[in-house]
């Protein structure tokens, strides 16, 4: 597993930026779960607009992120090893942010159990 991060390889970096997109369009499905529950708001301004229309949160969640994942791999291409390097930094560290929030998103949802009785 530290290999897995420590690892720069553009195809490692690949399967990195997979699964913040994957990370990504769970926490829309969770928040749009725990949201619809009336026990929840959503505390990003920009989400909470598209949230009053479920299949736009889902599109504008994954279409646009999906886009720049394309854009910046494709960037990553051609980038040197030191910028490489600073990528994957960088996504790490998005990897960490996204997993922190589908976890606190999975411990609401298994309280939000004891809130529906």
């Amino acid at each position: 597993m530290f290999n897995f991060l420590k690892n720069y390889n553009l195809s490692i970096l690949k399967q990195k930026l997979l699964i913040i997109y994957f990370l990504n369009v769970s926490d829309i499905f969770f928040t749009l779960i725990l949201v619809n529950s009336g026990y929840f708001y959503e505390g990003n301004s920009l989400i909470a607009i598209t949230l009053n229309t479920p299949i736009l949160a889902v599109l504008f969640k994954i279409l646009i992120p999906a886009s720049l994942i394309v854009f910046i791999y494709n960037r990553m291409k051609k980038a040197s090893v030191n910028q490489l390097i600073y990528s994957n930094k960088i996504i790490i560290a998005c990897m960490l942010f996204y997993s922190f929030v589908n976890l606190l998103h999975l411990i609401w949802l298994a309280l939000l159990k004891f809130y529906l009785k």
